[in-house]
Formats: C-alpha cells, sequence, structure tokens
C-alpha cells in the first residue's frame, strides 16, 4: 500500500507570471482531482498514505499532511 503521494500540477493560474485565475484555470485546477484520487487510494487500500508531497509554487502556499 502507498506511504506517500507526491503530486505536482501546472502553476499557471497561481504564478506571479500566469494568469492569476487560481483555480479557475483550468490546467490548475487538476489539483482539486487530488480528493479524488486520495479516496480511490483508500478505498483500494483501505487507508490513506501517510504523506501526502505537493510540489507547486510559493504563491500557492498550501502544505498538506494526512494521516491515515
Amino acid at each position: 500500500k502507498p506511504q506517500h503521494v507526491s503530486c505536482s500540477f501546472p502553476c499557471v493560474g497561481v504564478c506571479k507570471a500566469g494568469n492569476q485565475l487560481a483555480m479557475l484555470d483550468a490546467a490548475t485546477s487538476l489539483f482539486l482531482e487530488l480528493p479524488r484520487i486520495l479516496r480511490d487510494i483508500e478505498g483500494r487500500f483501505g487507508s490513506l498514505p501517510a504523506t501526502v508531497f505537493l510540489e507547486n509554487v510559493s504563491e500557492l502556499g498550501l502544505i498538506t499532511r494526512l494521516r491515515s
């Protein structure tokens, strides 16, 4: 079962050089798929990963750690 999940997604909606649309940007909003992916992992393996690493720009200001 997965202990750690690492993910990255396009930053065009949240980076200074991007369009500043945040999660309204279609590519950046792929981040919103993460809960579904984690539910799939939990359903398949019976628990969530101990750690979820998110890689993106500092403007996102998001650090997430999940415990099963």
